[in-house]
Parts: C-alpha cells; structure tokens; sequence
C-alpha cells in the first residue's frame, strides 16, 4: 500500500548559546531571523532572532515548535513551548537586499498590554530606540501553551503583530509561535457494532434487500501517527463473535469469529491523503468454450487478483460459460479524507488485516445433520449438536476481511450469464475521527462487500443467481 502525506512540521531551534549575548548582526548565512513579512524595502528594520521558521511555513512567517522538542527551550513535555526572542533592528540580512535605508525610532507591539511577556519585550525593543545603527533588544521569553484537556491537547498559538516606524517608513510584522503537542498513541476505540445501522445488504435481481443486522464489537488499539498522520491499529479484543441474523428472509446466522489479537491489522489515516476506497469486480461471462475460437485453456489464462477463469460444467447453470476472475483492489476514487480507516492484509505495508472464521448455523437444525429439527441436542445424533448460537456453528472458511471507511465498489458484468446484464452496488463508510479516536459511538463506519457468481438460491430445485453482499459495521 503506498501512502502519501503531508509532514507534520516541526520548528528547530536556529540558535541559542548559553550565556551569549545578543546574536550576530551583519551576515546570516543558514541561520537567517524571521523577518515578519513587511514591505521588501522596510523588512529589516525590524527582525526576529531566536526562531527558525520551517522551509514550509516560511512564506508564512509561522513557526512551529513541538512541546519538549529542541526548539522547545524549557526542554520539557509540560503542555508548553519556550520561545526565547530578540528584536534586531536595522539588520543587513543578505536575504532582503532592497531593504537599505535604516533608522527605527518607534516600536509598537499591538495588544501588548494583555501579556507580560509581550509587554516586558516592548520595553526592551523600546530601550534601544531611536538608533540608525543595527542593534538588539535583550532576550525576551515568550511561552505559548497547548489548549484543551491534557489528555487530548491541542496547538496552541501567539501572534506577534508589530510596527517598526523611521523616516523610511513602517515595517509592519506579522509572526505567529506555533506549540504543539507531542505524538501520542491514540488509544484504544471500542467499536460496538449498532444492528440498528449495521445492516447486511443483499443484491439480487433488481433488489437490494437488507436481511440481516450485525452485532459484536471490536477494541480497535491505534498507535502514534507517524509524521504522515498515519497510525497502526491493532485489533486487541473483539466479541467471540460478529453475526447477523438472516430469518425470516433465510433461515440462517451468519457467525463471523474474529481472529485477535490481530497486530498491524491496518491503518487510519489521520491527515488524508491516502485512497482507502475497495473494489471487487466479476465477469460472468468473460467467454463461452466454442464460440468465436474461445477454449476452455483460454478461460484458465484468464488471471486476476483472486486466481483465475473457470469453466461451468455439465451440472452447472449454465455449461460452457467462461466465469472470469474477480478483481479485488482500490477503488481509484482518489483521497479518502481525514481519519480514513482500512483493515486489510498489504504484504508491502506489513499489514495482516483482520481474519475470521466465517459459517453458517440454522438455529433448531442439528449441526451434523441440518435435515433434522431439534429443541436440544438429545434430538441429535450422538455426539451432535442442536444449534442455537453462533458457538454451536460448524468448522467455517477462515478468510480476511477487508473492511474500509471509504467507498466501496461491488460490480458483476453480464451477471446471471445475461449480455449486458450488469449488477452494480455502491455504498460508503465513514472516516474516523483522531482527535476523538477513544469515544464510543463516535464517527466511524466500515463496509466490505464481494460478488457471488451463483450465490443465492430460492429452493434447492431453483437454479441459483448472481448475488452481491455487502457488509456495513457501525457504532453510532
């Protein structure tokens, strides 16, 4: 899975040596200030040293800066960043060459009077005025907090916004000190499926019937989001099982027994920028053995994602048809958004995905023998079992089960063995949210779904239809 994304930005100190006094005045090769965005030929009457404006946020004249991080100069997680500041004024700075008339005579800090610290370094700019000759203000720390709750912080920010004032004219400035929190692992999301918007959808013919509901849960364990925004999950703990009753449309259960604590099993995309969209893709009729040359070597060519063509038999539905493989990967449909969430197995991400095992019981059948009803299991044979929860179910297939946030895409060409009969099923799930990964009944939605080429049948003595099955997990 190739994953794009946007760097988390993080300030580093430009410089601060102990005991040094005001920083260098002339030439600033590598470690220019932050001039504050005024007019080219004013710009440097007035500049920040102290800081380091990231080569993205530059043009901004945004400085970020991670609590405890270098450019943090109380060097502590403590839900604060330190910024310690000097005001140079009249500054040869190779990088403002238009900027050559010098002179400030005032210095002005709006809104000053509503910090100290803004205000402490007003009067330390203000005690080396009026000069036309390049000169520093003393060191001023400035301290910028997170907001919110502690175990939920969020960036918190100061804005500088002065005026350098001489005969050339005024230098109007505009810097804003970023603190943000450090990476923290994003908790642990139990995802309890709501049966009450989370039904199982069925296609078949021109309906789209919704038979089942799906109840369980699972504790969804996400990690630290790497500098992407992307964060590991790791399923920790489901209900023994995930199952949907089929009655009274089927006389079945769908059981699906999640295999955990399933590591690495997928990823939610914080920041966006990755396509977590699914399809899955059948042909009916990819050919038929003996019409316009086609063999039946040549309907076994046919490869794809989950293996290759088949041939239907003599005691199949329709005999000599070519049922080509289903092509099963993302949807193409472009970024999934913010907090987009998929549990897939990807060999190249590292990524195992979610396996269960999936089976069927028919509640009041014996297990061994489903042609026989039963009130307990003394009805059995023995050593059988009369079945009434998903526990009682037989030995199912154990398969991954690619579950998404984003679209999902389910098609099956010429479906029933019909030209130009196409069966199309498209829903959506719903991203997640980081910043409130650990709420219970908050944003989040995972669908799947997958063709079946003769999967459903009326009666045993009806021939079977193409199906479509999709799959929608919520808990709000």
């Amino acid at each position: 899975m190739r994953t794009r994304g946007l760097v988390w930005i993080t300030g580093v100190a430009l410089w601060l040596s102990a005991g040094a006094g005001s920083p260098a005045l002339a030439e600033c090769p590598g470690d220019c200030p932050v001039a504050g965005g005024g007019t080219p030929s004013v710009d440097c009457l007035a500049e920040y040293f102290g800081l380091a404006a990231t080569t993205a946020a530059a043009a901004t004249n945004t400085i970020e800066c991670q609590d405890g991080a270098a450019c943090d100069h109380d060097g502590a997680v403590d839900g604060k960043c330190v910024f310690d500041v000097h005001v140079c004024v009249n500054q040869d700075d190779p990088n403002l060459t238009a900027c050559t008339t010098k002179g400030v005579t005032s210095y002005r800090l709006k809104s000053a009077s509503g910090n100290a610290e803004l205000t402490s370094l007003q009067s330390k700019v203000t005690a080396i005025l009026p000069t036309s000759e390049s000169r520093c203000s003393a060191e001023q720390t400035l301290t910028v907090p997170l907001l919110g709750p502690a175990d939920k912080p969020l960036p918190g920010q100061l804005r500088i916004r002065a005026t350098a004032s001489g005969a050339s004219g005024g230098d109007y400035d505009r810097v804003t000190l970023v603190c943000t929190p450090p990476p923290r692992p994003l908790g642990v999301r139990h995802f309890s499926i709501n049966p009450s918007t989370s039904p199982l959808d069925a296609v078949l013919g021109g309906l789209t019937l919704k038979p089942g509901k799906f109840q369980g849960y699972l504790d969804l364990r996400a990690g630290i989001p790497d500098e992407k925004g992307i964060a590991v999950i790791d399923v920790v703990g489901a209900s023994e099982f995930v199952f949907a009753d089929l009655r009274p449309l089927a006389s079945n259960i769908l059981c699906l027994k999640p295999h955990v604590p399933a590591m690495a099993a997928g990823i939610v995309a914080c920041k966006g920028q990755l396509d977590l969209s699914y399809s899955a893709t059948v042909n009916h009729v990819a050919g038929v053995v003996g019409e316009n040359g086609f063999t039946e070597e040549d309907c076994t060519n046919l490869t794809d994602t989950l293996g290759h063509g088949h041939v239907e038999g003599p005691d199949e539905e329709h005999p000599g048809v070519c049922n080509g493989p289903t092509h099963v990967g993302v949807a193409g449909l472009g970024d999934s958004g913010h907090g987009a969430m998929a549990l897939v197995p990807d060999s190249a991400s590292g990524l195992t995905g979610l396996t269960f095992d999936l089976s069927f019981i028919t509640p009041g059948r014996c297990r061994a023998n489903t042609e026989t009803a039963c009130t307990s299991s003394a009805d059995c044979a023995a050593d059988d079992v009369c079945m009434k929860t998903c526990a009682d179910a037989p030995a199912g297939q154990t398969t991954p089960i690619p579950f998404v946030s984003g679209p999902v895409h389910i098609g099956i060409q010429n479906a029933d063995a019909q030209d130009a009969n196409d069966k199309v099923f498209d829903t959506h799930g719903q991203n997640f949210s980081c910043y409130n990964w650990t709420t219970e009944n908050g944003p989040g939605k995972l669908v799947f779904g997958f063709p079946q080429l003769h999967g459903f049948s009326i009666s045993a003595d009806q021939p079977k239809s193409d199906l479509i099955t999709a799959f929608e997990l919520s808990d709000k």
